[in-house]
C-alpha cells in the first residue's frame, strides 16, 4: 500500500540527523543550556533583547536599561525579525531564563532549516533520500555555527531560493484565486520578510534579476507579473513590520549616529570566490587548517563564516562552470537537466551581487550603504550549490542504471552516506564547539556578584555604570567589549542599569559625562537617584586603579568585588545623606535636572567622527575655523563647566582662541602634547555656540585634536 505522505518519514529523518550531528559537533553533553553557548559581542546584545522581552512583554521598549529613562529600540529596528521574536515568545513560555531560550532557539533551528531545505529540494527534483542528505549538509552549513544573532535561524533561505528559481522557471506564484499556491507563496514571501532584513533584500534583489531574466529570454512584459508580485508582497510584509520604526522616526527624526555604515564598508564585508571554498577554522586536516590560517593571516578581508564546505563547494564551482559553458552555447550539451542551469543562474547572479566591489558596491554608494554585510548570501549559494550535488548525484545514478550497470539501492545509500559523513567532518571543527567551562565560570560570576548588587541595594535601585560606552555598536573599550555592560543586567530582576540608552537621543545623557572624573560625575548622579556606580577595571589601561581610587575617595566606601575581580559597586547611598546635608533641595534637584537634561553638543561637518581612545573620545578640527553647536534645553539660562584638551600631535604649537557664549574669548597654546582648558560657563537657555580659530598651518589630520569634551553642571 502506498504511504499517503511519503516525504514524511525522510523529511523527519533529516531533521533528526541534523539535531543528532549538531549535538555531537557541539559536545551538547558537556553543555548547560541555563548557560549562554555564545556569550560576547553580538552574543550579549541578542540575550538582552531576549531577556527584555520575556520581562517586559515585547523589545521595543525596557524600563531596566537606560536609566532612568529606560531603552528605546526604534532606532535599531528590532521588531523586523518577528518571526524570531514570536519564535522567543513561544519558547518564553517554558523559561523564563534568556540563555535558555536562546540556546533551544539556537538548537531547534537545526531541524527548522532541514525540514524547510528538505521541502525545497523536493520541489527541486532531488530525490527524496538524496534530499536528506544534502538537507543534512546545509543544516550543518559553517553559517550556521559561526553566528551569535538570529542569522542563526536561516529557515527562511529555503524559501527564498523558491522564490527565485520558481521564477526562473517561469511558474504562475499567485493565482487570481486565494488558492493553496497562492497562500504558499505569501508564506515564502512572509518568512523571508520577517526573518532578516538580509535575507529579505536578497531575496527581493535575486528574484528581481531572475524576472529581468526571464523577460529578455521570453519578450514578453507579462514574465515580470510574478517576480513583481513576490518583491511588492515581501516589501509590503517588511514595510508592515517596520511600521514602528517608521512612526516614531516621522515623529522624533532620524538617527543619523546609529548603525551609521559607510559606502566603503562594503570592500571589506563582501565575499569572494575564494572565501566561499577555503576550508573551515581549525580544519580537521592539517594541510587545510594551515592553508586557512595563511590566507586568514595575510587576506584583509571580513571574516563571517561564508565557508561553503567542500561538498558545496564542488557544486559551486560545478554551477559556475555551467553558466559559463552556458554563455559559450555549451550549456545543453555539457547539462541537458534545465533545474541545473536554474540553479547555475541563481548562483551566478548571488556571487555578482554579494562579491566584492559587485552589484553590492554600486548599491551602497547609489541607494544607501546600510547593508554591508552581504558575505551574509553566502547562506544563498550555499543551497544552490548543495542542491546542484543532489542532482548530480541523482543523475549518476540513473546514468549508471541505464548503462546496465547494477548499482543495488543500498550501494547508493553507502556512497551517500560517505558522501555526507565526509562533508559534515569537512564543514565542522573543534572551533565550533563552545567553551562551556569558560563560558560557565564567567556566567556563574555574573550572576553572583549582581545576587550581592541586589542584596545590597534593595528592589529598583538604580546602578551608574562606567566607564560610559555608547549603544548601539560601541567599538571595544580596553578589554570591555560593546556589550558587556549587559551582562550585570541579564541577572537582576530589580536593578536598573544605565547602559543601553539610545545614542544621540535624549535619553543618552550620559554620553555628556563621558571620561569626567568621579568628581565631576558623582554629586550630579547621586542626585538624579543613582544608587550605585558599577566599575568594569578591564575597560581602563590601569585596571581602573585611577578610578577606584578617585570614587573610594569620594564616596569613602569601600566596594563589592565581584568573584572574578573584573567588576566593583561602589555604594552611594552614605555619599547622597552627606550631599543632602551640603546642599538644598532646590539645589539637588537643579543639579539632577542638568545631568539628565545636559546642555548637548552637536558636532558639524567640519569636525571628524569621534574616535575611541582609551575611555575618551577624540576628533579633529578640519577647518581654522569653526564652531560647535551647543543646546540648553532648559528655559533658563544654565552656568556649567566645559572641559576639553586641545592638542596638535606631531606638529607645531599654535594658539586657539575659543568665543565662549556669553561673548567672552579665551586662548590658549595647542602643544602637541596638549593643553587642558576647564572654564565655568553660563549657557543661554535654547541654541548657543562655542567658536575656534585656530592660529597655525593645518597638518594632513587637521588643525587641532579635541580630547574629552564634556559640558558637566555645576553643583
Amino acid at each position: 500500500m502506498r504511504a499517503r505522505h511519503p516525504d514524511l518519514v525522510p523529511a523527519l529523518l533529516a531533521a533528526t540527523l541534523s539535531l543528532l550531528l549538531a549535538a555531537w559537533v557541539l559536545k551538547l553533553w558537556n553543555a548547560s543550556l541555563g548557560v549562554p553557548f555564545a556569550p560576547g559581542g553580538d552574543g550579549y546584545f541578542v540575550l538582552m533583547q531576549v531577556k527584555g522581552l520575556l520581562n517586559h512583554g515585547w523589545i521595543l521598549n525596557n524600563p531596566d536599561l537606560g536609566a532612568p529613562f529606560g531603552q528605546d529600540l526604534h532606532d535599531f529596528a528590532a521588531n523586523r525579525e518577528l518571526l524570531h521574536v514570536l519564535a522567543v515568545k513561544a519558547l518564553g513560555v517554558f523559561s523564563s531564563n534568556p540563555a535558555a531560550v536562546v540556546n533551544v532557539y539556537f538548537l531547534l533551528s537545526f531541524p527548522l532549516v532541514a525540514i524547510a531545505a528538505f521541502a525545497v529540494l523536493r520541489w527541486v527534483g532531488v530525490s527524496r533520500w538524496v534530499s536528506v542528505g544534502m538537507t543534512v549538509l546545509y543544516a550543518l552549513a559553517p553559517f550556521h555555527f559561526r553566528h551569535q544573532t538570529f542569522l542563526f535561524a536561516y529557515y527562511a533561505v529555503p524559501f527564498a531560493a523558491y522564490l527565485v528559481l520558481a521564477v526562473l522557471d517561469g511558474r504562475e506564484l499567485f493565482e487570481r484565486r486565494l488558492s493553496r499556491r497562492s497562500l504558499l507563496t505569501l508564506g515564502a514571501c512572509a518568512a523571508v520578510a520577517l526573518s532578516s532584513f538580509y535575507f529579505a533584500v536578497f531575496t527581493v534583489i535575486l528574484v528581481a534579476i531572475a524576472g529581468l531574466l526571464t523577460l529578455i529570454a521570453s519578450r514578453r512584459w507579462s514574465s515580470l507579473v510574478m517576480p513583481a508580485a513576490v518583491v511588492v508582497a515581501i516589501l509590503g510584509v517588511g514595510l508592515i513590520a517596520s511600521a514602528p520604526d517608521l512612526i516614531y522616526r516621522a515623529q522624533h527624526g532620524s538617527n543619523p549616529e546609529v548603525a551609521h555604515r559607510g559606502a566603503e564598508e562594503t570592500q571589506l564585508y563582501g565575499t569572494n570566490i575564494t572565501q566561499l571554498v577555503m576550508p573551515v577554522p581549525d580544519h580537521r586536516l592539517p594541510p587545510l587548517r594551515h592553508l586557512r590560517e595563511r590566507w586568514a593571516t595575510k587576506t584583509p578581508v571580513d571574516l563571517e563564516p561564508t565557508n561553503l564546505g567542500l561538498v558545496a563547494a564542488i557544486g559551486f564551482v560545478w554551477l559556475l562552470v555551467l553558466a559559463l559553458a552556458a554563455a559559450a552555447g555549451a550549456g545543453g550539451k555539457l547539462a541537458g537537466d534545465p533545474r541545473q542551469r536554474r540553479l547555475a543562474v541563481a548562483s551566478l547572479a548571488a556571487l555578482l551581487v554579494g562579491s566584492t566591489g559587485g552589484v553590492s558596491t554600486l548599491l551602497a554608494y547609489l541607494i544607501s550603504p546600510q547593508l554591508r554585510a552581504w558575505t551574509r548570501i553566502s547562506v544563498f549559494i550555499a543551497f544552490f550549490a548543495l542542491a546542484a550535488v543532489g542532482l548530480l548525484l541523482d543523475a549518476g545514478y540513473a546514468w549508471a542504471k541505464r548503462r546496465g550497470l547494477r548499482v543495488p539501492a543500498a550501494g547508493f545509500a553507502a556512497v551517500l552516506a560517505v558522501v555526507c559523513a565526509f562533508g559534515v567532518l569537512d564543514q565542522t571543527s573543534p572551533a565550533f564547539t563552545p567553551g562551556y567551562a569558560a563560558n560557565k565560570t564567567t556566567w556563574d560570576s555574573d550572576a553572583a556578584f549582581t545576587s550581592a548588587i541586589e542584596q545590597r541595594l534593595g528592589e529598583g535601585a538604580m546602578v551608574l555604570q562606567l566607564p560610559y560606552m555608547y549603544f548601539p555598536e560601541s567599538p571595544a573599550v580596553g578589554g570591555a567589549g560593546s556589550y558587556d555592560h549587559v551582562r550585570p543586567y541579564l541577572h537582576s530582576g530589580g536593578l536598573r542599569w544605565s547602559f543601553g540608552a539610545m545614542r544621540n537621543r535624549p535619553a543618552d545623557w550620559q554620553a555628556e559625562l563621558a571620561a569626567a572624573p568621579p568628581s565631576a560625575v558623582l554629586p550630579g548622579t547621586t542626585a538624579a537617584g543613582f544608587d550605585g556606580v558599577y566599575l568594569d577595571r578591564a575597560a581602563y589601561a590601569d585596571g581602573g586603579q585611577a578610578v577606584e581610587a578617585a570614587l573610594r575617595q569620594e564616596t569613602g566606601a569601600d566596594p563589592l568585588t565581584s568573584p572574578d575581580g573584573r567588576f566593583l559597586l561602589f555604594d552611594l547611598r552614605a555619599y547622597r545623606a552627606d550631599l543632602r546635608q551640603r546642599m538644598s533641595a532646590t539645589e539637588l534637584r537643579a543639579l539632577a535636572d542638568g545631568t539628565l537634561h545636559p546642555i548637548r553638543t552637536d558636532w558639524p561637518n567640519v569636525f571628524t567622527a569621534g574616535q575611541q581612545e582609551g575611555t575618551e573620545l577624540s576628533r579633529w578640527c578640519t577647518t581654522p575655523i569653526a564652531s560647535v553647536d551647543l543646546t540648553n534645553p532648559s528655559d533658563r539660562p544654565r552656568r556649567a563647566t566645559l572641559f576639553v584638551k586641545l592638542a596638535r600631535p606631531g606638529a607645531d604649537a599654535a594658539a586657539v582662541t575659543l568665543t565662549y557664549p556669553d561673548g567672552t574669548t579665551q586662548t590658549v597654546q595647542a602643544t602637541p602634547e596638549g593643553a587642558e582648558v576647564e572654564r565655568a560657563i553660563t549657557f543661554p537657555a535654547g541654541d548657543s555656540s562655542i567658536a575656534l580659530r585656530i592660529d597655525g598651518p593645518g597638518i594632513p589630520t587637521g588643525f587641532v585634536k579635541l580630547t574629552g569634551w564634556r559640558i558637566t553642571p555645576s553643583a
